[in-house]
């Protein structure tokens, strides 16, 4: 009965996703670099959405892996992923290779791939995951330590400008409105008149830039604090959902933008 064993593992990371599973990025193996006698000795399975493995018959008659070198191509399947990508500005006309040692950990993708030279062709990766198969991987796994590496994504840090809006015309200050987080870990700038649209509105910014994340646990609402501080705060508009990449063009180039109305 043919028995197969993990050889390695492939696995995915990216920051934005706080480390839950993802499917803006897929994952293909290739056998091109495979000696035709020895594929018959391998499996490629992906056994989670951000998890490839490589698997290996393990009986007296295998022989020891004599081949050049595995290939991951990697696909972008969400077309806002450079946006929430620290990218390095990649072009998405070209491809890209990352060739491993088989030592790597860990490895950040978009800082150590390079071009490969060549153009994009239709459903080709962007980036080729190139990995030789070792003596010491080999060993590593008869020995049941299969050795992994993980491909790592981070994910840029951007200011938060919010655009506010009146739905009805009032007279409240704009000194006395801030935009406050219950959280107290962010801090907004004091508000200032800026145009919307061709419409006179408020605007404010993040004192410091904000790592970008698919969730955040802040909660953000727009106060109005009167002068002096002998009323009581008042809460104008509450549960401020958080800016997200490709909604509203920022003014500014490392921001991301949300329009409100109040």
């Amino acid at each position: 009965m043919e028995r197969f064993q993990l050889l390695f593992r492939v696995m995915i990371e990216h920051d934005y996703f706080n480390g839950e599973p993802f499917s803006s990025l897929k994952g293909r193996y290739g056998l091109r670099c495979i000696k035709p006698t020895r594929r018959e000795y391998l499996r490629f399975r992906q056994m989670d959405v951000n998890k490839w493995d490589v698997w290996y018959l393990d009986n007296d008659t295998a022989p020891e892996i004599e081949i050049n070198c595995l290939e991951l191509g990697l696909y972008i399947n969400d077309p806002l992923f450079t946006l929430y990508t620290e990218c390095m500005n990649i072009c998405p006309i070209l491809t890209y290779m990352l060739q491993l040692t088989g030592t790597e950990e860990e490895i950040d993708v978009m800082s150590a791939m390079v071009l490969s030279g060549e153009k994009r062709k239709m459903n080709a990766p962007f980036c080729m995951i190139r990995l030789p198969l070792t003596g010491k991987m080999w060993e590593a796994a008869k020995a049941r330590r299969p050795e992994s590496v993980i491909l790592h994504f981070n994910a840029p840090s951007k200011y938060w400008e919010y655009l506010f809006l009146p739905r009805v015309k009032n007279d409240i200050p704009m000194e006395q409105l801030l935009l406050e987080d219950a959280t107290g870990e962010l801090e907004f700038t004091a508000f200032e008149v800026w145009s919307i649209y061709g419409q006179p509105g408020i605007r404010t910014i993040s004192k410091e830039p904000i790592p970008m994340r698919a969730t955040y646990q802040n909660r953000l609402c727009l106060v109005r604090q009167p002068v002096g501080g002998k009323q009581q705060k008042q809460i104008l508009f509450s549960h401020i959902e958080p800016p997200h990449p490709g909604h509203f063009q920022s003014s500014m180039l490392n921001a991301l933008c949300r329009v409100c109305y109040y």
